[in-house]
């Protein structure tokens, strides 16, 4: 036994099927992450947290995720204004909202939203 312990082999074998165990849940996490964070279903929720106040919320098609240091995703040129007014009352250049590691697992729960540069007037 103590000699298999010694063994080149078996400690290969246990960092590659460990290394390719880790990747391969890097893997699933990152699209079940993209699976999550979809631009219409985060449009959809925007506009419903914002549709008692009267106002609408625009923003760029394109959304960063991220997986670390939490998971989350990035907006880009933000545009908050009144459903009836052509003119913007906020702009934001980035919102970066960081989620919980359990959300991955079930019910979403905000751990730290960031506001780039926003501007209101």
């Amino acid at each position: 036994m103590l000699k298999k312990i010694r063994s080149g082999k078996l400690w290969l074998k246990t960092l590659v099927l460990g290394g390719g165990g880790g990747l391969l849940l890097l893997i699933l996490a990152q699209a079940l992450l993209v699976q999550l964070i979809q631009p219409d279903v985060i449009r959809a929720s925007l506009q419903a947290q914002l549709q008692h106040t009267g106002r609408s919320i625009r923003f760029d098609r394109s959304i960063d995720r991220h997986l670390f240091p939490r998971p989350g995703f990035t907006l880009h040129q933000v545009h908050i204004s009144r459903s009836t007014a052509p003119q913007t009352d906020i702009d934001i250049e980035r919102l970066k909202v960081q989620f919980d590691w359990r959300t991955l697992l079930g019910t979403p729960k905000i751990h730290k939203i960031v506001v780039v540069k926003p501007q209101l007037d």
